[in-house]
C-alpha cells in the first residue's frame, strides 16, 4: 500500500529533476546574497515619521486586549479551568 501512495507522490511533479532543484536553490541563494537590505532597519525613521510604528503598536495592543477579554470570559464561565494568559 505504501508503494502505491509513494508512486503517486513521486509523479506529482514529473518534470522536476534533482539537477533543476539544485539550480533553483543556487539561483535563490545567489539572489539573497546579492540583496543589500534584507530587513526594514534602513527605513525605520521613515516608518516612525509617518506614524506606522504607532499604528502598529495600537493595532497589536487591541488584538492582545481582545484575546485577554476572551480569556477572561472563559475564566468567568468556567472557574475550574486554569488558563495561562501570560503567553497571550
Amino acid at each position: 500500500m505504501a508503494v502505491i501512495i509513494s508512486c503517486g507522490v513521486v509523479q506529482a511533479h514529473p518534470g522536476e529533476s534533482l539537477k533543476s532543484k539544485r539550480a533553483e536553490a543556487k539561483y535563490r541563494a545567489d539572489y539573497l546574497a546579492s540583496l543589500e537590505n534584507t530587513d526594514l532597519a534602513h527605513c525605520a525613521g521613515s516608518l516612525a515619521s509617518r506614524g506606522v510604528v504607532e499604528r502598529t503598536i495600537h493595532r497589536r495592543r487591541s488584538i492582545v486586549d481582545g484575546l485577554q477579554a476572551q480569556v477572561s470570559d472563559v475564566s468567568s464561565k468556567y472557574p475550574h479551568t486554569k488558563i495561562n494568559s501570560s503567553t497571550l
